[in-house]
């Protein structure tokens, strides 16, 4: 006997683990020879990216930059508050069991905590907490068998799947440049101080093998006036970007993944026509990963057996990681917050620095339950003449609930918390009122096994099992779980003759204990 195998091929992306993970980095930083001598610390943070992941045999290594951004009182009569603005490389290796080179390692990395503790005038030690979520996969190509054809001897059981085409990715960097200015109420610069980024808006289209993101890079600015008082401001301004993608296979109908960070970037004050610092010259570098997909329904076939000969079939087990559901939604935090008695007083507040935090999640039917905090710094002029710029530091909880249709316990998560808006109001010289709005970012994966034919053979015949052997008529009586295919397998004929020669309209309806007629073929 001979026939046609029809074969499809297609690229899938397979998940082989995903984890979350805490790190502690621990550096120490000199103060450079241009910045007055340090007394105390007002606080600190920091910003992480991942320059380079790098797979081998059971072990995931991770080069990255931290950023610390830590503002300081200097040790001096004046008292001023000054910044350390500085970079530190890391690597950090993870043992995991199983991955090898040919696979692909996503790592993005989050600064939890941050902690100094001053060594002398000129040095300090920061040890930090960094939160690394990880996700190794491979991409694989599948063959499998979805008809054959020029036989008529061959009895085909077919089913419908539905598979994530893995298209490809691809990584940008996009640079965007802008100078802004000062408003003009405000004193010229003498020193910046700290600058925090994020990314609002950001929106993205397909068209023919191309993605287009857009969106806004908003910039606060801390930075001491010129002023005889020297007086602490802060500035917001918004730069737009725009970038287009080139990214073969990608249409409409295409899945896009979209994740971005700012990698890098920096300020640098200048002078305007009469001498004063009034203008920012930015330069940013933001990095885009596009991961693309398209869902194709195919046929593939699930077993199969000869009239008058037997097959073999070779199987194998494909698993595909699903994008079950994703969801955009926004936490709302409303909190007054009161300062201990031996907190000096406020009169003045110069700004609220907020990070939120995620500890922990719960899966549940269509729903996640996210449980963490927010860390608050408020900078503040004080009413103590010992201390006159002071920092107050207070966490704040987070409980927040996402409604997420197809969502089941055991799938994994990937969740991202960003500060979308806050504002604050001094209720009393010990009272502050902290309003926040936390964009929750959530995307639930699932891992979908799919048992594909990916030969078929013909084998000799068993002579036990010849139809010379059998009968011309086998009287048969159903069992438990029996279905027509099975039965007519058994007995070398088709589904279409046992149902045609015992009158079965819905092969469904046969139960247990059912009398079927076979006639020998």
């Amino acid at each position: 006997m001979s026939f046609d195998l029809v074969r499809e091929d297609i690229k899938i992306r397979r998940l082989i683990t995903r984890d979350s993970m805490q790190i502690i980095l621990e550096n120490d930083i000199i103060v450079p020879d241009t910045k007055a001598d340090l007394e105390k610390v007002l606080f600190s943070d920091a910003d992480v990216h991942v320059v380079r992941t790098e797979i081998s045999e059971g072990n995931l290594a991770i080069d990255g930059v931290i950023r610390y951004k830590i503002l300081y009182i200097e040790d001096s009569p004046d008292r001023s508050i000054r910044a350390l603005d500085t970079t530190a490389d890391f690597r950090h290796s993870i043992d995991i069991p199983g991955i090898d080179e040919e696979m692909e390692g996503e790592v993005r990395c989050e600064v939890e905590h941050v902690e100094c503790q001053v060594i002398n005038e000129r040095k300090v030690n920061v040890r930090s907490i960094l939160r690394v979520n990880s996700a190794i996969t491979e991409k694989k190509e599948l063959y499998f068998i979805s008809d054959v054809e020029n036989s008529d001897d061959v009895q085909l059981l077919k089913r419908h799947i539905t598979v994530n085409k893995y298209i490809g990715s691809t990584q940008v960097t996009c640079n965007v440049k802008d100078t802004v200015e000062v408003p003009s109420g405000n004193p010229a610069i003498l020193e910046i101080l700290r600058n925090d980024l994020k990314i609002s808006g950001i929106e993205y289209r397909v068209t023919d093998n191309k993605v287009i993101v857009n969106g806004n890079i908003v910039i606060k600015t801390l930075y001491t006036g010129n002023d005889r008082e020297k007086s602490i401001r802060l500035i917001e301004n918004e730069i737009p970007f725009n970038q287009i993608i080139d990214f073969q296979d990608a249409g409409e109908e295409a899945d896009i993944d979209l994740s971005y960070e700012i990698r890098d970037y920096s300020f640098e004050a200048a002078e305007d026509q009469d001498g004063e610092y009034r203008f920012i010259n930015g330069e940013i570098d933001l990095v885009l990963n596009v991961r693309g997909s398209i869902k194709q329904e195919m046929d593939t076939v699930v077993d199969a057996y000869g009239l008058r000969t037997n097959l073999s079939l070779e199987k194998i087990n494909a698993d595909m990681e699903w994008l079950v559901c994703q969801n955009r939604s926004q936490a709302v935090i409303k909190e007054t917050l009161a300062f201990e008695s031996d907190i000096p007083e406020i009169v003045e507040i110069y700004n609220v620095f907020s990070k939120p935090v995620l500890s922990e999640y719960i899966v549940e039917d269509n729903r996640i339950a996210i449980d963490g905090y927010v860390t608050n710094y408020i900078l503040y002029y004080s009413n103590s003449p010992e201390d006159p710029i002071c920092c107050y530091k207070c966490d704040i909880p987070l409980k927040h609930q996402v409604e997420m249709r197809g969502l089941k316990p055991g799938m994994s998560c990937d969740i991202k918390l960003d500060i979308e808006h806050s504002s604050y109001s001094m209720v009393s010289s010990r009272d502050v009122e902290i309003r926040l709005v936390i964009d929750v970012s959530t995307k639930a994966y699932d891992k979908r096994s799919e048992i594909l034919t990916e030969s078929i053979l013909e084998v000799p015949d068993d002579e036990s099992r010849s139809a010379k052997q059998m009968p011309s008529i086998v009287v048969y009586f159903v069992h438990e779980g029996d279905t027509l295919w099975e039965i007519a397998k058994k007995y070398r004929t088709t589904v279409e003759d046992i149902k045609r020669e015992n009158k079965i309209e819905d092969e469904n309806s046969i139960t247990t204990g059912t009398q079927v007629f076979i006639t020998r073929r």
